[in-house]
């Protein structure tokens, strides 16, 4: 009789979850195959955390898990693809700019969930430091880009301060907050 030779776990199971292979009775990590199909024109379509997804599943997911997603948004190196590429717990230092209009942009996207009152409040404290004497805001020229400004026909200094203004008090009102008096 012959004796049947068993074949490497690899060979039987070519699909290993995040490219493991068997080496001896250890597993270890191997370059990434070719993909079948059609190839992902850019990593965004392999990945996780870009706008569709959190705007998407907004009243969707259970308490434990909002506050997982929340944190995971938050804590996510390159911020929320196609919205804002940097880090999400750490607003921009130049807050008249295009870069915290798309801050803001990524912000009102996660101000739909239930815990993002408790999770967002680092954002209401850079709102509230960045509000004129006036008791409002004002995202400087350089913001408009005609996707999140102008929300006004013009873009002259009353309409910036009216549409700036606008949206932070979006904000606000999604995370159940009344909007402060005076910085």
């Amino acid at each position: 009789m012959s004796k049947s030779v068993r074949k490497p776990l690899s060979s039987r199971l070519p699909d290993l979850p995040h490219h493991l292979r068997e080496n001896g009775s250890a597993f270890v990590q191997t370059e990434r195959p070719k993909w079948r199909g059609r190839k992902p024109k850019s990593e965004f379509e392999t990945g996780f955390g870009m706008f569709y997804h959190a705007a998407l599943l907004s009243g969707v997911l259970s308490s434990k898990t909002e506050d997982l997603f929340l944190d995971y948004y938050l804590s996510k190196p390159d911020g929320m693809f196609y919205i804002y590429d940097k880090p999400l717990n750490k607003p921009p230092i130049v807050f008249a700019s295009r870069s915290a209009s798309r801050y803001l942009a990524a912000i009102e996207v996660l101000s739909r969930y239930g815990r993002a009152k408790d999770k967002l409040a680092f954002v209401i404290d850079w709102l509230t430091a960045n509000q004129d004497e006036n008791g409002q805001w004002n995202f400087g020229e350089k913001a408009k880009d005609g996707i999140y400004f102008p929300l006004s026909d013009r873009w002259d200094k009353t309409a910036r301060l009216a549409d700036s203004t606008y949206r932070v008090s979006k904000v606000f009102s999604a995370l159940s907050l009344s909007q402060p008096e005076d910085a």
